[in-house]
């Protein structure tokens, strides 16, 4: 059964690793683990906005969104979003 919760303490590894399996590239760390790692440092980071898709009780999803502005305007930065290769197109990432 599907869950969707905002992420904890124990979950930044399990998220990188989601962002590593759902980004990989033939050679190197997909840019998505590091862009998440710097969000979360950023002051505009929205830690309500975190959210991990949980399955069986594993991490198989995660999405965030942050705080930005577009020409001095406020807005949301929402991304990026990686769901695990295993249960992609399997309605993780659309679940209403």
């Amino acid at each position: 059964m599907l869950a969707i919760r905002r992420d904890g303490p124990g979950d930044v590894a399990p998220i990188q690793a989601v962002h590593r399996a759902a980004f990989a590239r033939d050679a190197g760390e997909p840019i998505e683990v590091g862009l998440v790692d710097a969000l979360r440092a950023d002051a505009g980071w929205l830690p309500h906005f975190s959210l991990v898709a949980v399955v069986d009780g594993q991490l198989v999803g995660h999405v965030a969104a942050t705080r930005a502005s577009v020409d001095g305007v406020p807005a949301l930065g929402v991304g990026p979003l990686g769901v695990l290769p295993a249960v992609q197109g399997r309605g993780v990432a659309n679940e209403s």
